[in-house]
């Protein structure tokens, strides 16, 4: 589910979408279900950048038990085990060609893969020949996987292999505003698995996932990310969510994260269709439980702006009555309008027709890639720190936007982009938590914000208890804080500043001299990630890099306590210009990482890179030294305060080259622009730049 809308094939291959269908989004064409099971992604998620390859060459998966009932590890006896009755949760014994439940007697067939049920016959077929592709090649890619393994960083090593962005459909940290619940940790039903993401970060809290599509593919491939990240808490069914398979009163919560409007589709009323759903939702969940719904807002800002809607793929056709939106759509060649997004009102009544008692939180900047959500009563601190600290502002138009939205008034969440409804059955919900999101991966933090108590809350993913908290410090994220100006002139002034702040901190922290174990450390952290580099880089390439490391051995440096992640976006610009680097990560370790780190990443931003790349900003940083800029000449004096660049510039460029492949090593082999970085070194630019740089006067004697 949560898929961006298909387009109507053409006689030619068309490019694809990751998970994209291959019908009309709003005609009556295609079932509910195909369309409910289409893909979590959004419209403002990323797009193929090519075609898929061929499916995989390797065999079939033929593992068995991928959710067989297991002995609880210690510390997780609470869980319940192995495929479970959706009835009553007993546990599911074999009989003869199916299952059937040890304590009720329900019975079950088998499903689309070993350890997966099949409920009834869903109504609708799954057509989506793209992700037939996807699942032929990811499934048996996971069976390889040794669990407990990684599943969301390995499909993204797939997907940068093949040369395609699958996006949000693997992005584990969608799923922390579900996991912040204190429901989450209960039974919990995930209506859609879709992708298994959001079935697998549920199952690291829950007692027991219910997880339900009816895609077979979608089944198969989330009951093998289960598998390959070694959670047995879960039962995954091929079933209709129309007609819930569930007993009465068996969820703790229900997530229902960007299906709702896709189980309408094709509908002859889908309002009634949309109001049966609810009322599903309301008998399985418990007294107390709570549903977690994410949806578009129908009134969203961007539509007015003429941006199109996401499921028909038409501008201003959610603003029109629904009889004027259908003949806007049948005229376009759509077909009628089936999937209803709603307005904040209409929606707040649909939940409360179904018995539960409702109140809504915002996404920004979508429930499909939140950043950041929150609760509607928290709107003035929550909109402040989004734009400080979330919102881009990398381009003209965003800037101006951003400088409007400063002065956005409460009624400004009528037009968000989307909603996280939480709805309790019997009790009044509290109110939604404030959750930032962004960190990939399962070794990433759920964050979430104590208004109140001015505090931001860590609790890894994979360890949830072991919790702690920071003080929320005041002012900009320093990425946000350099780009947001509207004129060129006050960004340049800002990097200034930023650089002129910077030289104090790294001057200040700890050093010593001649330690063996901080700087054999360091290089060998440099070698696993020439190591890891080796494989898209020429052999020659390689061997110089090597080369260039190998000759720091004997080098007699001062080690320094290393801030380990020195880039803008984790520096914090305090209102009246006081600078403070947030997120420490290093130790001991051989000069040159921060300061290095940060200038690429300074000069990146300038060139209009949205994430730090070491490529982008090393080009960026030769022009602004042949230009005079004296943004450069700081930069000349912070690499001259941390690796001695006015001393031995040989030195320095190694110490450079080190810093480089370290942060990469350390970014989990992923950092924008570093092959073509050390290809540049190889050649010389690098040593070259740093002599450029030598030869500037001092920023402050200029």
């Amino acid at each position: 589910m949560r898929s961006s809308p298909p387009r109507r094939a053409r006689a030619c291959r068309p490019r694809r979408r990751c998970s994209h269908g291959r019908r009309r989004a709003g005609g009556g064409t295609a079932s509910a279900a195909v369309r409910a099971s289409s893909s979590r992604r959004r419209r403002s998620g990323a797009r193929c950048s090519a075609a898929l390859r061929a499916p995989s060459s390797r065999r079939p998966s033929t593992v068995l038990h991928v959710t067989e009932v297991e002995r609880a590890p210690v510390g997780e006896a609470e869980r319940l085990l192995g495929p479970r009755c959706l009835r009553c949760l007993g546990p599911l014994v074999e009989d003869g060609a199916g299952l059937v439940c040890e304590r009720c007697g329900a019975r079950y067939e088998r499903g689309p893969r070993p350890g997966t049920l099949a409920v009834g016959r869903p109504r609708s077929r799954f057509a989506q020949e793209l992700d037939a592709e996807v699942v032929s090649a990811l499934e048996p890619l996971l069976d390889e996987l040794a669990p407990p393994a990684c599943t969301e960083a390995a499909i993204a090593r797939y997907a940068e292999e093949v040369g395609i962005e699958i996006g949000n459909p693997v992005w584990e940290g969608r799923f922390d505003v579900a996991r912040a619940l204190p429901q989450a940790a209960g039974v919990v039903l995930d209506l859609g698995c879709g992708f298994g993401t959001s079935t697998v970060a549920l199952a690291r809290s829950a007692t027991h996932v219910l997880a339900i599509d009816p895609s077979p593919a979608r089944v198969r491939l989330t009951a093998a990310r289960l598998r390959a990240e070694g959670l047995h808490n879960a039962t995954v069914a091929q079933a209709d969510g129309l007609e819930l398979p569930l007993g009465d009163g068996v969820c703790d919560l229900v997530a229902v994260v960007g299906v709702l409007e896709w189980l309408s589709l094709g509908a002859s009323d889908p309002l009634l269709t949309q109001r049966k759903v609810l009322a599903e939702i309301s008998r399985v969940l418990k007294p107390g439980g709570a549903l977690l719904l994410g949806i578009e807002n129908r009134y969203a800002a961007h539509y007015f702006g003429g941006f199109p809607e996401e499921h028909v793929e038409l501008r201003f056709v959610s603003l029109l009555p629904r009889p004027l939106g259908n003949v806007y759509a049948r005229l376009a060649g759509r077909g009628r309008v089936t999937t209803y997004t709603h307005s904040r009102r209409v929606l707040l009544r649909l939940l409360r027709e179904a018995g539960l008692d409702p109140r809504l939180g915002l996404a920004l900047p979508s429930y499909g890639q939140p950043q950041l959500v929150f609760d509607e009563a928290d709107f003035g601190p929550a909109w402040d720190f989004y734009l400080r600290h979330v919102f881009h502002y990398s381009s003209p138009a965003r800037r101006a936007v951003g400088a409007l939205a400063t002065h956005s008034p409460p009624a400004g969440a009528i037009v968000a982009p989307g909603f996280f409804a939480l709805a309790r059955n019997g009790e009044a919900p509290d109110p939604l938590p404030t959750v930032v999101t962004g960190t990939a991966d399962c070794h990433g933090d759920m964050k979430t914000i104590d208004w109140s108590g001015r505090e931001i809350h860590f609790r890894p993913r994979l360890a949830p208890e072991r919790e702690r908290a920071e003080p929320l410090v005041d002012g900009w994220n320093g990425r946000r804080w350099l780009s947001a100006p509207i004129r060129p002139s006050e960004r340049r002034r800002r990097e200034v500043h930023l650089l002129q702040a910077a030289l104090p901190l790294l001057a200040g922290r700890s050093t010593r001299h001649a330690d063996l174990d901080a700087r054999l450390r360091s290089l060998q952290e440099g070698d696993r990630a020439v190591a890891q580099l080796a494989a898209g880089l020429r052999r020659e390439i390689v061997e110089w890099h090597r080369a260039e490391l190998a000759a720091l051995e004997d080098d007699d440096a001062t080690e320094v306590v290393e801030h380990g992640d020195f880039v803008t976006g984790n520096l914090v610009v305090g209102d009246d210009g006081a600078l403070v680097a947030l997120d420490a990560s290093g130790g001991w370790a051989l000069p040159g990482r921060d300061s290095v780190v940060l200038a690429l990443d300074l000069f990146a931003l300038r060139a209009g890179a949205k994430a730090p790349d070491v490529d982008v900003g090393l080009r960026a940083l030769a022009q602004a030294v042949s230009a005079g800029d004296r943004a450069a000449l700081l930069a000349a004096d912070l690499l001259d305060e941390e690796i001695g660049l006015r001393h031995d510039v040989r030195r320095a460029s190694r110490l450079a080259l080190l810093a480089v492949v370290r942060h990469y090593g350390a970014r989990g082999a992923a950092l924008d622009g570093m092959r073509a970085f050390a290809e540049r070194a190889a050649g010389g630019e690098l040593l070259t730049l740093l002599e450029h740089l030598r030869d500037q006067p001092r920023a402050g004697r200029r």
